[in-house]
């Protein structure tokens, strides 16, 4: 019988979408299925494998908020305090507002952007980058190139900034709109990561190592990769004229893969397949795996609600191209609401997840009991070109 799974993947492989891929299955707590396709590194025919690295940009941010959540339980600190009660460079903030006349002025928040605006991505703080011709956004953007030609600047004088280090910096740029008013996809994560330095006096990568690594037995997961490591690690790749070619991160100051210090909770680790899938059964375990407990039940149940309004929902929906259509957002992982509207078939309500700007993907499915793994390395990763196909061909293997 023919594998459907490895039909959709050889095909994007052969055609030249990605060099190469893998994935895995896990089914009530046991592995159903993995393959793998192409290669980790072309010009050395390096075959993608099991135990390839993969930088995970944005699907970093579930462990994040799952850290977070961890100092919640223990009492050090609660979703509804300011952002500035551990980061007093947040007290104060301004909102960049538009007039009728085209101008941008500042005005004071009505109220501090706190922890739960952060988890849910209405804090109002960005990913800079193209204003496409918004006003606000041109502003705001203008606040964060300053602070990013700094950091280039002190890092070029061989004085690295760190993660704290940076997230202070942001915190005098101004925010996109009033704290809790809309969504909007930025770096609230990355703001995250410097509370949670803040309050345990600890690296975010030591906080992530003592509260989900070691307990779920993720070894292979970092966010730089030591030196004996560094050849497992997969070419990201990009379009070029001729086929891929090797991607850059050129970005000045905030760089989210080559960073000597900084380490991005919203878009910095490196992990494996298996890795991933471990923290993703936890998550299917409602905060269990192995007889270990991690996060609470109603931790992680508050995790995977739908937390966005009607205003927030519709600009939630549009972002990435109706990508997000079915679902709603909860703690850094989108949540499926209306599985009839969504692109991607076969996924119960309920199931939840996030993606990774160079292609990777984790995929939780309480209803079917099911945790899925995505690794590729590409840039845009244009999930809507196999993603859909892929969950088809998923729900078809797991159905027969």
């Amino acid at each position: 019988m023919t594998d459907p799974i490895a039909a959709v993947m050889d095909r994007f492989v052969d055609q030249g979408g990605v060099a190469g891929a893998s994935l895995l299955l896990l089914q009530d707590g046991r592995e159903i299925y993995y393959y793998e396709a192409g290669y980790a590194d072309l010009k050395a025919r390096k075959p993608f494998a099991r135990d390839t690295l993969c930088h995970m940009f944005s699907t970093s941010k579930p462990v994040v908020a799952a850290a977070l959540l961890t100092l919640v339980e223990a009492g050090r600190l609660s979703l509804a305090d300011p952002v500035s009660r551990y980061i007093p460079a947040f007290a104060g903030q301004q909102v960049a507002v538009s007039r009728m006349d085209g101008t941008v002025t500042l005005e004071p928040v009505r109220r501090p952007v706190t922890l739960y605006d952060l988890m849910t991505m209405t804090s109002g703080i960005p990913y800079p980058g193209e204003a496409g011709g918004d006003p606000v956004m041109a502003e705001v953007n203008r606040a964060y190139q300053a602070v990013h030609r700094r950091m280039q600047a002190d890092e070029d004088q061989g004085r690295p900034w760190g993660t704290l280090e940076y997230i202070e910096q942001i915190a005098a740029c101004p925010l996109c709109f009033q704290p809790g008013s809309d969504w909007l996809y930025g770096l609230s994560c990355d703001v995250l990561g410097g509370v949670i330095e803040s309050v345990t006096g600890l690296t975010l990568g030591q906080y992530l190592r003592q509260a989900i690594f070691d307990p779920l037995e993720m070894h292979d997961t970092f966010f730089l990769a030591p030196p004996h490591q560094k050849a497992r690690v997969a070419v990201i790749y990009t379009d070029g004229p001729e086929g891929l070619i090797p991607w850059e991160d050129t970005g000045e100051g905030f760089r989210m893969t080559d960073n000597p210090r900084l380490e991005s909770g919203g878009a910095g680790l490196i992990s494996t397949i298996d890795d991933y899938a471990r923290f993703g059964q936890m998550m299917l375990g409602q905060g269990k795996i192995g007889g270990r407990h991690l996060l609470a039940r109603q931790t992680i149940e508050a995790m995977t609600a739908a937390h966005l309004d009607e205003v927030q929902l519709a600009r939630y929906r549009a972002f990435n191209d109706g990508d997000e259509l079915g679902y709603s957002y909860g703690y850094m992982v989108r949540v499926m609401q209306q599985p009839r509207q969504s692109q991607y078939p076969g996924e119960g309500e309920g199931a939840f997840g996030w993606n990774g700007k160079a292609g990777t993907s984790l995929r939780v499915d309480p209803v079917h009991g099911l945790v899925t793994v995505f690794m590729t390395q590409r840039v845009p990763p244009d999930h809507k070109r196999y993603l859909p196909a892929l969950s088809q061909a998923i729900y078809r293997y797991i159905g027969r």
